[in-house]
């Protein structure tokens, strides 16, 4: 797995010339979808304290996630909520990523649902924040209920201060070393062409070229 992480990053690199958080989205369910918390839904944890997990998805290591909402304090502490984190790096498209790990946070326990009412749910909540994301500012909050009202339906609520989780902060940063440290070439700078007429010994004419001067002895050669 780590390997794998490293060329990916390797790859990456030529796209990217410095990693940043592309997208920060939080999401809100209602309390009643709410299930448990269980250790196997942050099997890729990289935080050290236990009590503010940050995990990486196992579709792309360069999508992070955790399920405290740092920035709301207790606005929705009776509801499920979580977080994701879109690296420049990513390797997949968004709404790839969120129906995946989705289906693993049911896989779980963290939604309390039938699971036919949960694949319906998800694939809802995957268009709805795909749209918004082809649309609008690339932090935002995406809340099932809208304000908590179930006739509302689903709404989004852009947002302009990015929370980076320490770890996260220092895989950046990792991440951004490791470009640093990729040699980079330079292109390489050929002569211009130029015009060449050609005389033999005797002042006779035998050839018009157009060569770069250090190409000029591979046309004399070649004749």
């Amino acid at each position: 797995m780590k390997k794998l992480h490293l060329i990916v990053l390797f790859l990456v690199c030529s796209i990217y010339a410095e990693v940043i958080v592309k997208n920060y989205i939080q999401f809100y369910f209602p309390a009643n979808m709410k299930g448990g918390w269980y250790e196997s839904c942050f099997e890729n944890d990289i935080s050290p304290d236990e009590f503010d997990p940050l995990s990486f998805t196992d579709l792309d290591s360069n999508v992070f996630y955790t399920d405290v909402a740092n920035d709301l304090g207790n606005e929705y502490d009776d509801e499920l909520y979580m977080t994701f984190w879109v690296l420049s790096t990513s390797t997949h498209p968004f709404k790839e990523t969120l129906r995946y790990q989705l289906n693993q946070f049911y896989e779980c326990g963290l939604f309390d649902l039938p699971k036919e009412r949960a694949d319906v749910m998800f694939d809802s909540v995957v268009t709805f924040v795909d749209s918004v994301m082809q649309s609008y500012p690339p932090s935002f909050i995406y809340e099932y209920n809208c304000y908590r009202n179930e006739e509302n339906g689903p709404c989004h609520r852009t947002y302009s201060n990015v929370y980076i989780p320490r770890e996260l902060d220092k895989e950046i940063a990792r991440q951004n070393a490791a470009i640093s440290a990729i040699p980079q070439r330079r292109p390489a700078v050929k002569d211009p062409l130029e015009r060449y007429r050609l005389f033999d010994l005797n002042g006779r004419f035998i050839l018009d070229v157009n060569k770069r001067p250090r190409m000029l002895h591979r046309a004399l050669f070649a004749r």
